[in-house]
């Protein structure tokens, strides 16, 4: 399973080795997705949906 490492390529946090931001993902989240139907949806594994989760969490929060 994929892992998610998050970096920020100057357009705001990005999942590596994708065009997903944490925004795209956090759009889907806010409307009450499950992380299953995100990472169907775009293309992710479950594992790099709960990756965004997990940096929101540790103190990441983004401001949009």
């Amino acid at each position: 399973m994929l892992e998610a490492k998050i970096i920020d390529r100057g357009r705001g946090p990005e999942i590596e080795g994708t065009r997903i931001t944490v925004y795209d993902v956090l759009d889907y989240h806010k409307l009450g997705w499950h992380r299953d139907m995100i990472a169907a949806t775009l293309d992710l594994s479950s594992r790099q949906v709960e990756g965004v989760a997990e940096h929101e969490i540790a103190g990441n929060q983004c401001q949009r």
